[in-house]
């Protein structure tokens, strides 16, 4: 269980709100909201599973936000959360295997826009979303 009881994702939770007017994300295209979504990741947040007091495997989008670490699990719940609040249509995507067939567990987050699913994926090195 999330070190936030209950849910992994609080889309109408206030941090959330928050964080959402820091990065000015609201009333932008999809495109940009996941380009700043992306720098945000890039700037603000490591790889752990381990940086918090207690070591849950997933945690969630209000523990990313306060401990700037996660995974991608973690990652997407911050993701999806971000886009619900702002009226996309938004996901999970399991994914079985990489880009080059080895076999992984890896979620990302996926977005509806241009009438398909695009993924999203805050975790380097695939940090992108196509």
């Amino acid at each position: 269980m999330s070190m936030t009881q209950g849910t992994y994702i609080h889309p109408n939770d206030e941090s959330i709100k928050y964080f959402i007017n820091e990065l000015q994300l609201s009333g932008q295209p999809a495109e940009i909201v996941v380009t700043k979504l992306l720098a945000w990741f890039d700037s603000c947040v490591s790889y752990s599973r381990f940086d918090a007091p207690y070591h849950p495997l997933q945690r969630s989008d209000l523990d990313v936000l306060r401990l700037h670490a996660g995974t991608c699990g973690d990652y997407s719940n911050l993701i999806v959360s971000v886009l619900l609040h702002l009226g996309f249509q938004a996901a999970y995507a399991y994914l079985k295997t990489d880009l080059y067939g080895n076999p992984q567990d890896h979620i990302c987050a996926a977005l509806w826009s241009d009438s398909r699913w695009k993924l999203i994926d805050a975790t380097l090195p695939y940090r992108k979303w196509h």
